[in-house]
């Protein structure tokens, strides 16, 4: 068993004092016996450095791990610790970038992704003088009164007046357009086609006269006067053709027309100023106007004798028109 670390210091001590007085005295018994001690002793101590000893261990493990904590932690000041981690300003410029190109009229952002696409938007907001293009379309239903003022029956040769009285043919009209828009106005040209029907009686004989027309129709429009075309005065003219068919149980008889022309003379109205917020919604699926039409036409008498005339009045009708 060895002595402790503290035991043999104190016996070093005292054999380095005694040492110095064997010195002195070569023929003392106990000098051989004190040096093998210290040799011991340096044995031991040199043992001790590489034993396993766990306090000869663990000392300078804990001194290292102490240092390296130390060392760690030497550089953070209470500063770092408060302020909080800073953004690199690029990185601040593109996002602001981004959010920027995002939020500009046209640019929609594409999900899932950070990209942005680009779409030609008009602005919905603004005057209709503002925000109009050059082309355009209209679509428009008319209901069209027709009074056959010169009418002589296919079957019986009667006139219209003593088969039908004063009604007139309900005529409804379908129409589409296409619109170019000028400095001075808007240039139309369409097609549309119209029909309707009418019964009546002579003599205990039952009538039935259908009439139809279908062609083309070029106008000229005024939609510059004001900022919003509140009233939009117009003149055009159409080439038509007329099929007309006159029916008893006994008997019928179908005639069919010639191409002709006839003047037509109308003002459309805005509706949009009525319901602002709805017209507004309606823009954004292309809708840019509804319109009341109010319109006058007339259509001229038949040269060929063998075809029934077909000639009216003066029409006053109306419907709706809408432009896209």
């Amino acid at each position: 068993m060895h002595l402790g670390l503290k035991s043999k210091v104190c016996m070093i001590l005292l054999l380095v004092g005694s040492s110095s007085a064997w010195a002195q005295d070569p023929a003392d018994p106990f000098q051989d016996e004190a040096l093998e001690v210290e040799e011991s002793f340096q044995q031991d101590l040199q043992g001790s450095a590489t034993s396993n000893d766990p306090l000869s261990i663990q000392e300078p493990e804990v001194s290292a791990v102490e240092d390296e904590i130390e060392q760690s932690t030497s550089d953070i000041t209470n500063e770092d610790l408060a302020e909080p981690q800073q953004i690199p300003e690029a990185i601040v410029e593109e996002r602001s970038s981004q959010e920027e190109l995002q939020s500009a009229e046209g640019l929609v952002a594409v999900p899932g992704t950070s990209l942005v696409e680009y779409e030609d938007m008009e602005n919905l907001s603004v005057s209709y003088k503002e925000r109009r293009r050059t082309h355009g379309a209209y679509f428009g239903f008319d209901y069209e009164p027709t009074f056959l003022s010169n009418f002589s029956a296919p079957v019986g040769g009667e006139s219209y007046k003593n088969i039908f009285g004063e009604t007139d043919i309900p005529m409804t009209r379908v129409s589409m357009d296409y619109k170019l828009n000028t400095g001075i106005g808007a240039f139309s040209l369409g097609i549309f086609y119209s029909t309707g029907s009418v019964t009546g009686a002579v003599d205990g004989i039952d009538h039935t006269l259908y009439l139809s027309r279908q062609g083309l129709t070029a106008r000229f429009a005024l939609d510059v006067l004001t900022d919003e075309p509140y009233v939009v005065p117009y003149v055009g003219v159409m080439g038509f053709q007329a099929n007309l068919k006159d029916e008893t149980k006994e008997s019928t008889k179908e005639n069919q027309y010639p191409f002709a022309y006839t003047w037509i003379a109308g003002a459309m109205f805005q509706l949009d100023w009525i319901d602002s917020g709805t017209a507004l919604e309606s823009r954004k699926v292309g809708l840019k106007n509804s319109f009341l039409d109010i319109f006058a036409t007339q259509y001229a008498a038949v040269t060929d004798a063998a075809l029934a005339d077909t000639q009216t009045n003066l029409i006053v009708g109306g419907g709706l028109r809408l432009e896209f």
